[in-house]
């Protein structure tokens, strides 16, 4: 790897910071990653790049350095950024909340282009809001209220209410294992904690050194934690004929399924994302 780009122009500078990422990166994800990071730098898309032929300043130059040596300590690139698109939003994201993931976009869409979703809805464990304000964005006359334990969650998700223009979304600091509304929910949402504190060791170092703990892991011996407590939670806090959506884990889609097999739940389904992976489960409550 050179000290420095070829030329200050902004081909050979995704050259530079591509051949940079070489250590951490396939040949593919670098050059994707050098292309976003070349982008955000500009304040221009591709085609901007081209036919402006964009050239950097020196100081413009040293600021992609430091950001490349950011992305070498493991630092995720949406941190850099400081947001990541989701459906229609632009999301900030910060070391208080998980960096919403493709997988998750893509199951929410589904939900919302294939229920008739209306009325009080919550997402328990908000996070950056993700869920919570792609609902809130799709469905303007909705109710949308974030729940999550984490203060420093909840003002990221706040502020990401804010810059979306999203009216219809208000926030509760509570665990939702304590938290029982006056009145009962249209639909429950949740992305909870799936994964197996000894998938650690497999994992990679932005996620372990830069995303909660808290929302990520849960006991090796009790993986389906959060599902159990969702369940009951939403035995007790959802409408008859409401319906609960939550992601799982790969591996425990029918260990989560078979949690809402009784005669208080119907319609359970199962939603396989884009590389056939069991992504989400939900049911509808019969009461």
């Amino acid at each position: 790897m050179s000290e420095w780009p070829n030329s200050n122009g902004w081909r050979d500078v995704i050259a530079w910071v591509s051949d940079s990422l070489e250590s951490l990166y396939d040949e593919r994800e670098s050059r994707s990653i050098a292309q976003i990071l070349v982008e955000f730098q500009a304040e221009k898309n591709k085609i901007q790049l081209i036919s402006s032929d964009h050239h950097f300043s020196e100081m413009e130059l040293v600021q992609i350095k430091k950001n490349v040596s950011r992305l070498l300590q493991h630092e995720p690139l949406q941190h850099l950024i400081g947001e990541v698109p989701f459906l229609d939003l632009r999301l900030a994201v910060s070391s208080e909340v998980l960096i919403p993931r493709p997988e998750t976009e893509e199951w929410l869409s589904h939900v919302l282009n294939n229920f008739e979703l209306s009325g009080e809805i919550l997402d328990v464990g908000t996070g950056s809001g993700a869920i919570g304000l792609g609902v809130a964005q799709a469905l303007p006359s909705s109710k949308v209220t974030c729940l999550d334990v984490s203060k420093g969650a909840l003002n990221v998700a706040k502020s990401n209410a804010q810059n979306n223009a999203l009216k219809n979304v208000t926030f509760i600091e509570q665990d939702f294992r304590n938290f029982t509304s006056d009145q009962p929910w249209d639909f429950i949402f949740s992305n909870p904690p799936y994964i197996p504190e000894e998938e650690k060791k497999s994992m990679a170092q932005n996620v372990l050194d830069f995303e909660p703990h808290i929302a990520l892991f849960v006991p090796n011996n009790n993986p389906l934690l959060f599902y159990s407590l969702l369940r009951d939670f939403a035995e007790t806090n959802l409408k008859i004929n409401g319906r609960i959506f939550l992601e799982i884990h790969e591996d425990f889609s029918k260990e989560v399924m078979a949690l809402f097999e009784s005669d208080k739940w119907t319609q359970i389904d199962l939603f396989h994302d884009l590389q056939n992976k069991p992504r989400m489960v939900s049911a509808q409550f019969l009461g």
